[in-house]
């Protein structure tokens, strides 16, 4: 059958095509206009059509978005000689599942609930495709990558894809494709302008008119530290000049922790003297014991005076081994109440809210550390009533939308709300020698 597709791919698109054949996982996009869907369902269609029996899966979130959008793309992509009901082909709306002549299957659902991830990801695939991907958690994604395992129908296993397009997004697609890219991880960048030819003449100079510079940043020029229309808790640009600068040292070694329960998380933890972030020491044992044994050596090879831990979970146990050890902590209560209670919902967001004044001010140094600024910038927070009142979003939820849970971020918010309430130990020598000093004379007066 001679089978006519009406798809010329741009460069970007090309490209795109070459690192599906070459990495197993392959991002492409990074802004609106760029082609993003056209490609993945390209892919698809090529995919199911190359080996007769494949089964090929495409998801979105949420279902209703998909039929709307990428089936209707996917439908427009395959000839209309493929879908004679005469040779095999097939359509279940109901199912969500389309069956080719050569008996290729393209299923597609919604995998924004884990009852829609369990029923789409209860069947093994050789190609998968995400569309908007920015959308969709890291552990819909882990799961379908544990399914791509099917095998053709006459023994011979495909070349296996996980296909994603999304706009650009501050998550696990930012970490896992762009800061600090895993192996066989690809992210391809596609910008309006390369996909000129297949959007009207005044597309992209219209959005540089109505759109705010942030939403052209993120959606015309693909920056994927621009937030647009997000309620981020310390924006990219005050941590990015944060980075390695020249600020007044000030004396006060201490320590912040965020000490990992047993779901695979890290220990961080941060080493400053006063707002100067100089050390991160990250581990992922499990053993609290052990934990406890290397926060103990760094407080006391670097001298600290005092530090704080973070209390939620495994952290009493930390802080009570860690004070019978001598070490001089105090606990950190994420959900306890704030010293504000009209303005912050609880001390956490009390205290993210003042390290974003310290990082406005310029007031903070960070070390160059990929992982830490992405998790700094990525914290949301929300208006919880009228007065006001902010909360910044949970571990629980920061953790499902970067792929790992922020404990370097948390850390260094700890430490920096301990450096707020050390005293300057110059100041407080001065103060003990006048007191040493002081007495009463027969009179009752103090000299």
């Amino acid at each position: 059958m001679n089978l006519k597709i009406d798809y010329k791919p741009n460069i970007k698109q090309a490209q795109a095509h070459w690192a599906a054949e070459n990495y197993r996982n392959v991002l492409y996009g990074g802004a609106v206009g760029g082609g993003k869907s056209y490609w993945l369902c390209i892919s698809a269609i090529h995919h199911a059509l190359k080996y007769p029996g494949a089964r090929v899966c495409l998801v979105r979130k949420h279902l209703s978005t998909f039929k709307n959008s990428t089936l209707v793309t996917l439908l427009g992509l395959i000839p209309e000689e493929l879908k004679n009901p005469n040779i095999g082909w097939s359509h279940n709306q109901q199912d969500g599942k389309i069956i080719l002549p050569n008996k290729s299957a393209i299923i597609y659902g919604g995998v924004g609930t884990p009852e829609e991830v369990q029923k789409i990801g209860s069947t093994e695939f050789s190609l998968i495709g995400i569309d908007e991907a920015g959308e969709v958690d890291l552990e819909p994604f882990l799961f379908l990558s544990s399914r791509l395992r099917w095998i053709l129908p006459n023994g011979t296993t495909p070349h296996y894809n996980i296909l994603l397009a999304s706009n650009p997004a501050h998550n696990w697609l930012k970490e896992y494709f762009i800061d600090s890219p895993r192996e066989n991880f690809i992210f391809i960048q596609a910008l309006p302008k390369d996909n000129i030819e297949n959007l009207p003449a005044d597309y992209i100079d219209n959005l540089r008119k109505i759109y705010p510079q942030e939403w052209v940043d993120k959606y015309l020029d693909g920056d994927w530290n621009a937030l647009s229309g997000e309620s981020v808790v310390i924006p990219y640009d005050y941590i990015k000049a944060a980075v390695n600068r020249d600020i007044t040292l000030v004396d006060k070694p201490i320590i912040g922790v965020d000490p990992a329960g047993t779901g695979g998380d890290e220990t961080a933890i941060v080493f400053a003297k006063g707002n100067t972030i100089l050390d991160i020491n990250c581990n992922r044992n499990s053993d609290p014991m052990i934990s406890c044994g290397r926060i103990a050596r760094l407080y006391n090879k670097k001298h600290c005076l005092s530090g704080m831990i973070e209390t939620d979970g495994m952290g009493e146990v930390f802080l009570s081994r860690l004070r019978e050890m001598g070490l001089k902590l105090r606990g950190f209560k994420s959900g306890s109440k704030s010293s504000h209670p009209d303005q912050y919902y609880n001390l956490k967001t009390e205290a993210w809210f003042y390290a974003r004044d310290q990082f406005e001010e310029g007031l903070v140094s960070i070390p160059d550390d990929a992982r830490l600024i992405n998790q700094l910038s990525s914290c949301k927070y929300e208006v919880r009533d009228s007065g006001g009142k902010l909360k910044i979003e949970s571990k629980k939820d920061m953790k499902q939308k970067m792929g790992g849970s922020p404990d370097r971020a948390d850390a260094v918010i700890v430490a920096l709300w301990c450096s707020r309430f050390q005293r300057d130990p110059k100041r407080d020598f001065a103060r003990r020698v006048v007191q040493k000093a002081t007495r009463n004379n027969s009179y009752g007066w103090k000299y």
